[in-house]
């Protein structure tokens, strides 16, 4: 009887401490699940708290709620450069170049676009001093594609001079072997006709002699 009572202690207390296992086990996984969860929630309130600088999308400028004024660029590029120098907060849309008709300007078959740069209304003394940097940059980059162009376009030209005065130069010697060969011809026949006259000239001088010669019997 009292090995029969105590097999029954020992296997409540083995199912005892299997129950035991299996609830810490669930209360771990529940712990972790939490900590997991609460880490989560706190890095995107922790994302959400840092307030955007620089270049950003038009829904966290308008979040700012510093109301928003636009300007129109075409090289996106060199103004982020500029922006950056300035430490500018703006947001930037690319959109077509229309017409006043609101057409599409197409430019080698493809719409020609530009952008749309948005920034906060309390920046404007900042944003003119960083536009004014920026016209004058492209002005000076557009007089050295200017100039650039117009390197290659007289580059263009002395070629094609150097072409056609190697060409004149080509001719006048195809002209010039001509001539030569035509006078040399000329002087062959003059020579020719200059022999057929004298032969007969001698000829002609010979029978007049011979005529006065058979008076003379």
């Amino acid at each position: 009887m009292q090995e029969e009572i105590s097999e029954r202690t020992i296997a409540l207390g083995e199912k005892g401490t299997k129950f035991t296992a299996d609830m810490l086990l669930r209360m771990m996984r529940s712990y972790l699940d939490f900590m997991k969860r609460t880490i989560e929630n706190a890095a995107q309130k922790s994302k959400e708290d840092v307030i955007p600088h620089g270049k950003m999308t038009i829904e966290e400028l308008v979040k700012q709620n510093k109301g928003a004024t636009a300007m129109v660029i075409d090289d996106i590029k060199d103004w982020d450069e500029i922006a950056a120098k300035y430490g500018v907060d703006y947001a930037a849309v690319q959109a077509p170049v229309l017409d006043q008709e609101g057409n599409k300007i197409m430019k080698d078959g493809q719409p020609l676009m530009q952008y749309n740069v948005y920034f906060k209304a309390q920046d404007t003394e900042v944003i003119t001093e960083a536009f004014k940097q920026y016209v004058t940059y492209e002005q000076r980059k557009a007089e050295r594609l200017a100039a650039r162009a117009k390197e290659k376009t007289d580059k263009q030209a002395q070629k094609v001079q150097k072409k056609a005065e190697k060409a004149q130069q080509k001719a006048q010697k195809k002209e010039q072997k001509m001539t030569k060969r035509r006078n040399h011809t000329n002087v062959k026949e003059m020579v020719k006709k200059n022999k057929e006259r004298a032969a007969k000239h001698n000829r002609t001088l010979k029978e007049k002699n011979r005529s006065r010669g058979d008076r003379s019997l």
